[in-house]
């Protein structure tokens, strides 16, 4: 059995490997597809009430582009409507705004072995913190199956969310030459479609729930490189999420990743009544 110091020494050689010794890549595309589908807080189908709306803001922190060398901050407010369709199916429907920035970090030679087609000075012109926002809708629902009095599975859930984007990094890559980047998203309108299941319980305390959701999806917009001998990329996504309510507060944590992007976010619901 290998020794815990060995472990932890092929751990460190297997990443540096991985972040010196591959040739790099460059990919600006749009955080949103990863992010904007945030969790959508619903009543369970043995409340009194199935039919409410929720407010709910929202931060994400996450890394883009290869090896997550570019930041991302962004803020989001966003209104639903949670409601019951069926015996055992529950809907949503909302808004959502969002803004914040992205961190383009300028090109360093030292951090690997850099494509014939990049252009440091154009690109390292360019760089630095890029204001961000978008504006859109976000709909879904999910097919619930009571577990006992206290439990319930929506165990197969579709979602959906397409916003308009603007600002700086928008700019950013519509100005980008495709010709000196691996990938570059042009698009204004980041769409997205996904699946996702949940977990609810409800423990003694009746104004108490605690819940588990895992979500997967990808962009509708495919992405198309010019220097990688045509390659296509049509963004996916995977989130985990945790959540505890009470009372008419829901927090909420997410880990989200997708290609070329790592983060988390946190999270407050509000129920109105």
């Amino acid at each position: 059995m290998l020794t815990r110091k060995l472990q932890y020494s092929l751990i460190a050689l297997c990443f540096f490997i991985i972040t010196t010794g591959c040739s790099r890549e460059f990919y600006y595309r749009s955080p949103y597809p990863n992010i904007q589908n945030s969790y959508h807080a619903m009543p369970m189908i043995s409340d009194s009430s199935r039919n409410t709306h929720y407010l709910t803001m929202s931060a994400n922190f996450a890394g883009a582009n290869d090896q997550l060398t570019d930041y991302v901050f962004v803020g989001q407010a966003k209104w639903h409507y949670s409601m019951k369709i069926a015996n055992n199916v529950q809907g949503f429907i909302g808004a959502q705004f969002s803004a914040g920035t992205y961190e383009v970090r300028p090109i360093r030679e030292s951090e690997g072995e850099l494509p014939y087609y990049v252009d440091i000075p154009k690109i390292n012109n360019a760089s630095g913190i890029k204001y961000t926002g978008a504006a859109g809708l976000n709909g879904g629902f999910a097919f619930v199956v009571p577990m006992g009095s206290r439990h319930e599975w929506r165990i197969f859930g579709v979602e959906g969310s397409v916003s308009r984007e603007f600002g700086d990094y928008m700019q950013f890559r519509e100005m980008m030459p495709d010709s000196i980047v691996t990938f570059v998203d042009k698009g204004e309108w980041p769409a997205t479609l996904g699946g996702f299941t949940e977990w609810v319980f409800r423990p003694s305390n009746p104004k108490v729930r605690l819940g588990f959701q895992l979500g997967w999806g990808t962009g509708i917009n495919r992405l198309v490189s010019h220097t990688e001998e045509y390659r296509y990329l049509r963004p996916r996504y995977f989130y985990q999420t945790f959540h505890f309510t009470r009372d008419n507060v829901t927090t909420y944590f997410s880990g989200r990743f997708g290609n070329y992007f790592a983060g988390f976010q946190f999270g407050l619901s509000f129920r109105l009544k």
